[in-house]
């Protein structure tokens, strides 16, 4: 068994964002059950979560580990709505998604950032949502294991 797999979804861009985003766990496997596929995650993140090809340290992990498996409570049709006031500057909204080593099962967390500015609002955050040290995640601290 592998370790989990986070990473950045773009979920919008523009200016002055205002939507509903998906807060749950899904899976691409017919043949496995969705309680199979949560525990498949949540042993995976037990042995640790990657983000970048790189290992997120356990200080770390402990919030993205339980912000993914509180998706598993959640409904298919639960949603959460954000808001990115900008002033009029073009702005990315990205959602913190986990997921299996293989893809197959994620889990899109309720933890999002809004980036906004020249340079910034069109690029990923470099570092797992719990690693932020500002609000845009502009700024990271040491989360590499």
């Amino acid at each position: 068994m592998g370790s989990a797999n986070g990473y950045w979804l773009t979920v919008a861009s523009g200016q002055e964002i205002t939507l509903s985003i998906s807060n749950t766990f899904s899976s691409s496997k017919t043949e496995s059950s969705t309680a199979s596929e949560q525990y498949t995650l949540s042993q995976e993140m037990k042995v640790g979560i990657e983000f970048e090809s790189d290992t997120i340290t356990e200080t770390y992990a402990v919030a993205l580990t339980q912000a993914s498996e509180e998706t598993y409570s959640k409904s298919n049709t639960n949603t959460i709505s954000i808001s990115c006031a900008t002033g009029g500057e073009q702005t990315g909204l990205y959602q913190w998604v986990t997921e299996t080593s293989g893809g197959e099962s994620k889990a899109l967390t309720a933890l999002t950032i809004c980036r906004t500015g020249s340079g910034v609002w069109n690029t990923m955050p470099a570092c797992p949502w719990s690693a932020c040290n500002d609000g845009a995640c502009t700024q990271c601290l040491d989360w590499k294991a």
